[in-house]
């Protein structure tokens, strides 16, 4: 999509939502791109702090960062230039260690970002202008729809201005939910919505629930964030694969008298493998058993799957030493990696093992490969893989 066609969108998201609607559209957006404990805060006309969140980054199981953060919603006419001095007052309302975000529908000068934002590098700020806005909108499907062009979900918008009703007002039992992020995957946690956790404290045990009629007694967290001891969960539904490989669904719970029941739900819809791979290339293709490879008419792939993510490196796949087995065992010509419901990259398996020295690995204990990354980037119309130390190759796609 072309500047002129995002600025014409960030028109249209500024005089769709308001005030009120925006900071909670800010809610949305922080939550997707994986900050925890998003609340809003402000009211409407505040100068004061609008959200407040926790950002968890480490890749390292079991362990948090806990990095606090707060958020300034600034919906201003995306004509003018942001007034420097929202970020300075922002900054004053911040503790040395901790982030800040103000995201505005405005223009934010590169003056006020190098001159304000980044003053002070104990107090960081992250400005997020209107047309980043737009970027990371579209990039996560909030407040967006598209078909052939982007455009305003109005009917998102609708029910973000409808008031929320009071807690003890809810006349049904579900009470919240909440992502499962690829992190919280990692590291074998299960978060806990704001609304349930204000319902049931810290340090505590509490009875889950699941679809199948399983049950549990599980222990939150001293905080009241998450509980842990859920890894077989995960792999029951879905959220952890065979290999361990995450999948981020969305938690939803539902109060009951002793307990919460939560259901799973995917985020997106996946394509359809099988019948993608016949209509690229004209066969019926089957799925071996227990497998990730696909067979039609002797025609064999192993097939990955993954979402967009919001960074340089787009998708992310792992395959496994026993994938790389499995391929000469089974004579698989291919490796078929789907992104999203958007396109469909193929390599090679020679390809893929010519340059399996120069994919950065996950180790499962040292010297023990548990994956080969395979990282792809958009690129015009095609996607670039990205090799260990930045070296890309350009590839071919499929679009969908």
């Amino acid at each position: 999509m072309s500047n002129t066609e995002d600025a014409q969108l960030l028109e249209q998201l500024y005089s769709t939502v308001s005030p009120k609607g925006f900071e909670a559209l800010v809610r949305d957006l922080l939550e997707a791109l994986g900050f925890d404990d998003v609340e809003v805060t402000g009211k409407p006309g505040d100068s004061g702090i609008d959200l407040k969140a926790t950002l968890r980054r480490s890749e390292i199981p079991g362990i948090d960062t806990n990095v606090s953060c707060i958020i300034q919603a600034k919906r201003y006419q995306p004509s003018r230039s942001l007034n420097p001095r929202f970020v300075r007052e922002l900054r004053g309302a911040m503790q040395s260690g901790q982030r800040g975000v103000l995201i505005t529908t405005s223009r934010v000068s590169t003056k006020t970002i190098e001159e304000e934002a980044l003053k002070d590098m104990s107090r960081i700020i992250l400005v997020i202008d209107g047309l980043m806005l737009i970027d990371l909108c579209k990039a996560n499907n909030i407040g967006v729809i598209t078909e052939y062009k982007y455009e305003i979900d109005e009917d998102y918008f609708s029910k973000l201005e409808a008031s929320e009703p009071e807690l003890e007002q809810i006349e049904v039992g579900y009470i919240g939910s909440k992502l499962v992020t690829n992190n919280d995957l990692r590291a074998r946690i299960l978060r806990i919505p704001t609304d349930v956790k204000n319902r049931i404290g810290t340090g505590r045990e509490i009875v889950l629930y699941f679809e199948d009629g399983t049950q549990g007694s599980f222990t939150v967290d001293k905080n009241g964030t998450y509980i842990g001891g859920v890894t077989i969960i995960f792999k029951k539904y879905g959220l952890l694969d065979s290999e361990g490989n995450p999948n981020e669904m969305l938690s939803e719970w539902e109060i009951m008298d002793d307990g919460f029941v939560v259901r799973f739900k995917s985020t997106e819809e996946k394509p359809n493998i099988a019948g993608v791979l016949e209509g690229l290339f004209g066969a019926k293709f089957i799925r071996l058993p227990g497998t990730s490879i696909f067979n039609g008419d002797g025609q064999k792939f192993l097939c990955r799957y993954s979402k967009r993510y919001i960074r340089d490196i787009n998708y992310w796949y792992g395959v496994t030493p026993k994938d790389i087995e499995l391929m000469g065992k089974e004579g698989v010509q291919n490796l078929a990696f789907f992104c999203s419901t958007k396109m469909v990259v193929t390599i090679d398996r020679y390809k893929f093992l010519e340059q399996i020295d120069n994919l950065n690995v996950t180790y499962s204990e040292p010297g023990i490969i548990r994956h080969y990354h395979m990282h792809f980037r958009e690129s015009g119309k095609g996607v670039l893989w990205v090799l260990k130390g930045g070296a890309t190759i350009e590839l071919d796609v499929k679009h969908l």
